[in-house]
């Protein structure tokens, strides 16, 4: 999806008008559920228990039915989560990130570089948790859209963030 975004440049930006070109993540992108990947390499390190990754898959097959929302399927991966230390977590993402990487496909890289040397703004659109996402976001250097909303008022924003994977936590 391309949309035109009026702004200034910054500094390192290319003229506006720019287009936004839409990424989706899970069977778009990459070939597989990045949650469950996630998911699968806390496993693997002994960081979370094997029954998640059963747990995992049946709230996205609730999310898919309709009995539960976004929200509750991205608390259970905070959830699982928020045991950990900033320097584990942190850890635990470095090495799930060496993973990942070859596991990129080439195709998705170049419709993503294709996309950059036009002077796109690349947005990743999912609703993976951020660290389970953050070595497709630093690798193809795209900005991920967020959806905000101030306590105690009803309307919502769409705003587009970049946050470099060393500043997770």
């Amino acid at each position: 999806m391309n949309a035109t975004l009026p702004a200034a440049p910054g500094p390192n930006e290319a003229s506006y008008p720019r287009r936004l070109a839409l990424f989706d993540l899970d069977h778009t992108l990459v070939p597989f559920d990045s949650g469950m990947a996630w998911t699968r390499h806390l496993i693997q390190m002994g960081a979370i228990e094997p029954e998640a990754e059963a747990q995992y898959l049946a709230r996205c097959r609730d999310y898919v039915a309709g009995k539960i929302d976004i929200r509750q399927l991205s608390r259970f991966g905070l959830d699982l989560l928020a045991q950990f230390s900033v320097p584990r977590l942190r850890a635990l993402r470095a090495a799930h990130e060496v993973e990942l990487r070859a596991s990129i496909p080439a195709a998705a890289r170049s419709l993503v570089q294709f996309h950059r040397t036009q002077g796109d703004l690349c947005a990743l659109v999912t609703a993976t948790v951020r660290a389970g996402n953050a070595p497709f976001i630093e690798d193809r250097k795209l900005y991920m859209v967020c959806r905000l909303k101030q306590k105690g008022k009803r309307k919502e924003k769409l705003v587009l963030v970049k946050v470099p994977s060393q500043e997770l936590g």
